[in-house]
């Protein structure tokens, strides 16, 4: 995913550079050597600003110094926050200078971001011995049913000859015999499920697997994912695949770069290679729900108001794409009932059939030819990676090799029913030339559910929006900490900063309301607050909330604005002062600043900061 930039003020206003996306980061500032550099007189922006990070995926991460600040549309950026499809951003102040930040798509998708949570799995040659031990212990009960079998036929003969035997004892093994055939056949139906027919499941079901591409206007590709035939309860077949993959849509109506293109499915199928234009999606609405989830817990934990947990998997990441004549598209996958989906464990088999291309060789994107690849579940768990109940473990875990592009992969058990759609992988980040990307050696990547296409194909994935914000909150209430905790936890901090926290010294606090009005930062409720500083050295301050509305806190020194870390009901921040002096620390109401204020804070809310002394060297 390549960059293109454009300087949209200043010296050199309307200069563009596009940086290939082959670089693994980009350095934004005065240096000699920054690859989008400003005059060496522009002081508000520092020599080594800010940088941009490749992400699994092909996106990019901002590597912020608090110190440095960035504002994205008007607000400040946090570390490691994504960079949208396209922005503007603002270095060092609101005023600064301005660029304008947009994505160019490689062509492949968009498996996401890595996480840091692995699960265990069995080595390879103990499940084979296990299966090989089970095979023959089945093997050799169904030959000894069956030499039964065969001596009471031969026993049949010599009765028929008049050769004396108790009728009753052969009736005894009959009857013993039937009652244990539903046993072997069940033992045997276990062996089959224990491996994998993988030639047919690939035979029949290679139709109905597509390649998603996003073209430009002239027919350039820019992304690509995967998407299988699935056969709605109209009768009307559709197209199923990731939730982000629906997304793309959303780039041909708000991304300028890609304005006249258009979404498309090419079957895998010579010599015709059918191409279906994609006309509409709908994602699972958890998708969006999570997202934000997802956004709110970093924002939290980096103000330490929760463990700090990589839950960088999208959850009910499924979505629907339909397409113009979808009578012409494939056969449709097979699902499997909900209770086998909801019953998918760790060891089962499973393959995947898609379209892999990040950094592969040997695809041809005209006339694609799907890859498959086998594995086993590694473990199921909720989409906050804990053990919950069969109804929710709907993120399944599991050892098929992937890369960008295989993403929407419809993920099969051993019957070649479907039971998840792959979506999200495993990195291990490498320092190479060309910015190269490699899978997890623990081969530990993420599937959805079925049951939630299910859910969606059925109409009724709307109904479960009031259940998944009970789960959030669920998983709020346990992972979140206690206020005490975290002024504890953050206290400690100041400890580890100070060199011992008996360094640590209380300084005072004030209290204010967030009142104020400030366009500069968008924000209708804002308290400007005073900090008089008596003497010089390093301070840390707590910033609380009274009513529990998250914060966002900045410091404001000659015209810049330096944000805090995180943002929730109570963060931090730590100033050094070379002097005695009068200091300024904005703090903006969050919910105000991005319009979504709830009932219980439509008050101006009260804000008391707590100050810290530590020594500075």
């Amino acid at each position: 995913m390549a960059l293109k930039i454009k300087y949209v003020n200043g010296p050199m206003a309307g200069k563009e550079i596009t940086v290939d996306d082959t670089k693994q980061d980009v350095t934004f500032g005065r240096t000699v050597g920054a690859d989008v550099s400003f005059p060496d007189d522009l002081t508000s922006v520092s020599r080594e600003h800010f940088a941009l990070t490749r992400e699994f995926g092909g996106g990019y991460k901002f590597q912020i110094d608090p110190e440095k600040p960035v504002f994205l549309n008007g607000r400040p950026i946090l570390h490691d926050q994504s960079l949208p499809k396209d922005a503007e951003i603002q270095l060092g102040t609101l005023n600064g200078p301005k660029l304008k930040l947009e994505r160019v798509e490689a062509n492949y998708g968009s498996n996401q971001m890595k996480t840091e949570v692995l699960r265990p799995q069995l080595e390879a040659h103990d499940v084979i011995d296990a299966a090989n031990k089970k095979g023959n212990r089945s093997l050799g009960l169904g030959i000894g049913i069956a030499a039964v079998v065969a001596v009471l036929g031969v026993g049949g003969y010599l009765i028929t000859n008049g050769l004396r035997q108790d009728v009753t004892v052969v009736q005894q093994q009959v009857t013993q015999i039937n009652a244990d055939i539903p046993a072997v056949r069940a033992e045997l139906a276990k062996v089959s499920e224990s491996t994998i027919d993988a030639a047919s499941i690939i035979a029949k079901n290679k139709e109905s697997v597509y390649l998603v591409e996003l073209l430009t206007a002239s027919g350039l590709e820019m992304s690509s994912a995967t998407a299988s035939v699935i056969q709605l309860p109209d009768g009307t077949k559709a197209l199923g695949t990731n939730g982000h993959v629906g997304e793309m849509l959303d780039m041909l109506e708000n991304d300028p770069s890609v304005k006249g293109g258009k979404l498309i499915a090419i079957q895998s199928k010579g010599p015709d290679y059918a191409v279906a234009e994609i006309t509409g999606a709908k994602i699972h609405p958890g998708y969006k729900l999570f997202g934000e989830w997802q956004q709110s817990y970093a924002n939290r934990a980096a103000a330490l108001a929760a463990p700090m947990m990589d839950f960088g998997v999208p959850g009910y990441d499924v979505a629907i794409l339909y397409v113009k004549e979808p009578e012409k598209l494939g056969p449709a996958i097979k699902f499997a009932s909900r209770e086998t989906i909801e019953g998918v464990k760790s060891g089962d088999p499973v393959i995947a059939i898609g379209f892999p291309a990040e950094g592969l060789v040997g695809t041809d994107q005209t006339r694609p030819e799907a890859t498959s690849q086998t594995g086993r579940v590694t473990s199921m768990t909720t989409f906050f990676l804990q053990t919950g109940t069969p109804a929710l473990n709907q993120l399944i875990q599991h050892s098929i090799p992937s890369a960008g592009g295989a993403s929407g992969s419809a993920i099969f058990n051993a019957k070649g029913e479907v039971i998840g759609f792959h979506n999200a992988g495993n990195i291990s980040q490498v320092d190479t030339a060309d910015g190269a990307r490699v899978g997890n050696a623990a081969l530990v990547n993420f599937g959805q559910r079925a049951d939630m296409m299910l859910d969606l194909m059925e109409g009724k994935a709307d109904g479960q929006i009031d259940e998944i914000k009970k789960q959030m909150a669920a998983a709020d209430a346990q992972l979140n900490l206690t206020p005490e905790k975290q002024v504890a936890q953050i206290v400690d901090v100041f400890g580890l900063m100070a060199g011992g926290k008996e360094k640590v010294a209380p300084a005072g606090d004030i209290s204010g309301v967030m009142s104020t009005a400030l366009p500069e930062v968008g924000s209708p409720k804002t308290w400007v607050a005073t900090l008089d500083i008596k003497e010089p050295g390093r301070y840390g301050f707590i910033i609380q909330s009274d009513d529990g509305r998250p914060v966002v806190g900045a410091m404001l020194e000659e015209g810049q604005v330096y944000p805090a870390p995180g943002i929730a009901p109570i963060t931090y921040l730590v100033w050094d002062f070379g002097a005695a002096t009068k200091a300024t620390m904005l703090v903006a109401d969050y919910e105000a600043l991005t319009g979504a204020i709830k009932d219980d804070h439509k008050t101006d809310g009260k804000v008391k900061i707590s100050i810290y002394k530590m020594p500075y060297e």
